[in-house]
């Protein structure tokens, strides 16, 4: 048996064992094409003549087979937080110039946060700084504690959905490579990650204007994207300090209350009412549209 076919019976083991969602990919329509890279290929598609959704293929060889085991053991388990793409399940397609199975995922329809940015800069408010930046620290935070790290965040694999952020292509580092983050290298990716998380605070709090009576909680906001730019790693504040603090600067409309964020009526994604407490967000209703 070649490597190439112990790898896709693996995948397709894994596939079984987890109970993936399986879609008939004569039920979806390719509508556009909208990343052709090396490996891989991304399309925005329609299912059912009504919901638009996201395809993922991979070239069919050793290594990408290695890519679609590791993305589907990633995703698969930590897609149920609201500010991350969520995994849908697979399809499949009978090319031989590709793995077989295809990667479903939820569509989003705000672009990347880089265009957002620049497209809404003169619409957005504090208010939406901190609370595109509490999503983004908290989908960090979440990340870290299922042990993903090292996580590579920029302007341009951040997504926004409904006006919310989206993380998605996160696991282009380590994990796809099927390496293991060593205990003693751990903290460092961590705070790697944190760098990161400042790094995009800087880029928010240079694309949105503010009023006046925001001047106070601006110096302090900026104090901690700063601390979080620190050239030593170990001076970065920890992941939960930064959302604990980014809480403190949301006004009456999100402080203290359920932060509600409803999809239109779609199967693939999911209707949810969120909290932020001292341990981060935890999900108070979550129902799928299948």
């Amino acid at each position: 048996m070649s490597a190439i076919s112990n790898k896709f019976q693996q995948l397709q083991k894994y596939i079984n064992e987890k109970n993936i969602t399986f879609y008939d990919y004569t039920r979806f329509r390719i509508v556009e094409l909208i990343k052709n890279e090396e490996f891989t290929r991304v399309y925005r598609a329609v299912f059912k003549n009504k919901i638009t959704v996201i395809l993922k293929s991979f070239e069919n060889n050793d290594l990408t087979i290695n890519e679609v085991i590791n993305e589907l053991k990633l995703y698969h388990g930590v897609d149920i937080h609201p500010n991350i793409i969520r995994f849908n399940g697979v399809t499949r397609q009978e090319d031989p110039s590709i793995i077989p199975y295809m990667l479903v995922y939820e569509d989003v329809n705000g672009g990347t946060l880089r265009s957002y940015l620049h497209e809404n800069s003169q619409l957005l408010s504090w208010n939406d700084m901190i609370k595109f930046s509490l999503q983004i620290a908290n989908a960090v935070s979440y990340l870290h504690a299922k042990g993903i790290v090292n996580l590579g965040l920029h302007l341009e694999n951040i997504f926004m959905h409904s006006n919310n952020i989206k993380l998605a292509d996160y696991g282009l580092s380590n994990r796809l490579k099927g390496q293991t983050v060593k205990y003693q290298y751990l903290g460092f990716y961590k705070k790697s990650d944190v760098y990161t998380v400042g790094n995009l605070m800087q880029e928010m709090y240079k694309n949105i204007p503010f009023a006046e009576n925001v001047v106070g909680p601006i110096a302090k906001y900026i104090k901690i994207y700063k601390d979080c730019l620190c050239n030593e790693p170990n001076s970065r504040p920890e992941i939960q300090f930064i959302v604990s603090n980014l809480k403190s600067y949301c006004n009456q409309n999100i402080n203290g209350h359920d932060l509600v964020i409803t999809h239109p009526q779609n199967p693939f994604i999911i209707q949810y009412s969120m909290v932020y407490n001292s341990v981060g967000p935890f999900i108070r209703h979550i129902s799928f549209f299948k």
